[in-house]
């Protein structure tokens, strides 16, 4: 899941907007043939006394690009890298140091190819609704969404000049782990003979500054060269293609021992340093990550498409002024609180899956809101400002900078997360066609907090790896604009007046954002509320 994710995903593939269209022209066949009188225009945030309320809907959001610092990139632009190597995998800088050191290059850093990443998210949302008038003033109100989420990732891999480990246990194979053990073996029963001729006063003079020097250089070398090719076969399961320049300046090393070690008479360590002879393929990449041997163990990419439970929201509204539409005269002004508490019944995006989009935050969350409509005549509009306070949750999350996105499986730990809370301003103003038909446009504004990580108890705690990572650049704000048609057909239910009505219909857009990453999103909404009468 994506870190620091600012919106519920809820969207759809291009083939569902065929569907709408075909739902939408049956909506407006039902409006036209089917409601009572017409009353007012706006939807109520509250329900008559003694009514109630059923509400069919969906939601579609779609993304592909996101905003970063006020840029547009891909979406997954993180997993994306012209050069792959420690500032995308943290775990092959103990490889690269040894080998800098080896080569006697500071701050040396090998490539293990090239990566390119893009991913469509469609994520489309049924929402069903009930709502009873209890009062005049007071409505209870819930919400059961149903979220259908679809990824479509994309990381296509070329190899470069490194290839995998032949000693690596997960990677490499029987022949190439046989011929590490016997290179390092020859290496080291060479080394011991010529320690033994040197102690036994074999050699004098320039052949023993010269025995003397091959030995220390002898066991230096052979000591890095375990430590790359061993110590690091499972963290780090690349080395150098045979035939790369880096391959061949390895090569010259262990050539030079050998050298050495021939003129003062030690014989026995011809072996060539087991290298790659390929690059990297598409498969192994792929291998590399979803082993679940490996060190990543973690899904390959791959399409997700599943259908889940969204956050179930419970809550109120209450009206405070009403004033609209009164006999006679059009607009006027309400004012309405609304209270909810979002319950942890979605599909969390799961940590061993990079690109999964998961169906909400599955986690509890306060939302208040304050809604008021003023108008006259034809023209109107709805102000709404929100605030939405979330309680700290339990997360297993591999803890890993947002531009590490290829995290280890040894990363992960439960984890408390304190999500940042949410104020947002809508600005939604309307001109009237009819009394029950608007034309509406709309301007949303949110900012969202940044996060905090800590860990969820001591014992979860590991060693160097800080979770306050996983919050970098969590802290966000976007604007979207929005435009669409509402109709509202009111009045009491009685014989042959037909039900009272509500639809609406939007599209819209997210344009700009600050911060973090956030998706540029396209997205649609259209609902159908019908009002029946339990009580007068």
């Amino acid at each position: 899941m994506r870190r620091g994710n600012p919106v519920t995903p809820l969207a759809a593939d291009d083939r569902d907007f065929p569907r709408l269209s075909a739902l939408f022209r049956g909506l407006l066949v039902f409006l036209a043939v089917g409601t009572s009188p017409l009353a007012a225009q706006l939807e109520q945030v509250t329900v008559p006394k003694g009514q109630v309320r059923a509400e069919v809907g969906g939601d579609f959001v779609n993304w592909d690009r996101r905003f970063r610092d006020g840029a547009t990139e891909e979406w997954n632009a993180d997993f994306s890298s012209d050069s792959l190597g420690s500032d995308r995998i943290p775990e092959l800088a103990p490889a690269e140091g040894v080998l800098g050191r080896i080569l006697g290059q500071s701050g040396f850093r090998f490539s293990i190819g090239k990566t390119s990443a893009t991913e469509l998210v469609n994520v489309g949302t049924l929402n069903l609704g009930l709502a009873l008038g209890l009062t005049r003033r007071l409505t209870l109100f819930g919400r059961l969404p149903m979220v259908r989420a679809r990824a479509q990732p994309r990381v296509v891999f070329t190899g470069d000049s490194v290839g995998f480990n032949p000693a690596s246990a997960t990677f490499g194979s029987g022949t190439g782990a046989s011929a590490s053990q016997l290179f390092f073996t020859d290496f080291t029963h060479a080394l011991d003979t010529l320690q033994n001729r040197i102690s036994g006063g074999f050699y004098s003079g320039a052949e023993l500054v010269l025995a003397q020097q091959t030995l220390t250089s002898g066991q230096l070398l052979r000591a890095q060269l375990d430590t790359l090719t061993r110590l690091e076969s499972d963290n780090a399961p690349f080395l150098p293609l045979t035939q790369s320049a880096t391959g061949q300046a390895l090569h010259g090393k262990v050539g030079a021992v050998q050298n050495a070690l021939a003129t003062l008479q030690v014989a026995g360590f011809t072996d060539s340093l087991p290298l790659p002879d390929t690059p990297l393929s598409q498969a192994d990449f792929d291998q590399f990550l979803s082993d679940p041997s490996g060190a990543v163990a973690a899904r390959a990419p791959q399409e997700t498409l599943y259908w889940y439970l969204g956050n179930i929201e419970l809550g109120g509204s209450y009206s405070i002024l009403d004033h609209w539409d009164r006999p006679g005269h059009l607009g006027g002004i309400r004012l309405a609180g609304r209270a909810s508490l979002t319950l942890p019944t979605a599909r969390l995006d799961q940590s061993s899956d990079f690109f999964d989009v998961g169906t909400g935050t599955a986690g509890y969350a306060l939302n208040l809101g304050l809604i008021a409509d003023l108008g006259s005549k034809s023209w109107g509009a709805r102000i709404e400002g929100g605030y939405v306070r979330r309680f700290t949750v339990l997360r297993v999350r591999r803890i890993a900078l947002p531009t590490q996105p290829y995290a280890y499986v040894y990363r992960q730990a439960n984890l408390s997360l304190d999500m940042g809370d949410d104020l947002s301003l809508a600005l939604q103003p309307f001109f009237r066609l009819t009394p029950a038909f608007a034309i509406t446009a709309g301007v949303n504004y949110t900012h969202q907090g940044p996060s905090k990580y800590t860990y969820y108890q001591p014992v979860d705690s590991l060693a160097g790896l800080n979770p306050a990572d996983l919050a970098v650049d969590s802290q966000i704000s976007w604007l979207s604009l929005s435009g669409g048609v509402t109709f509202t057909s009111r009045g009491v239910n009685r014989p042959g007046g037909g039900v009272p009505v509500e639809a609406n219909w939007h599209y819209g857009q997210t344009i700009s954002a600050s911060g973090g990453r956030v998706p540029k999103t396209q997205f649609t909404t259209l609902s159908l509320r019908l009002y029946f009468s339990l009580w007068h």
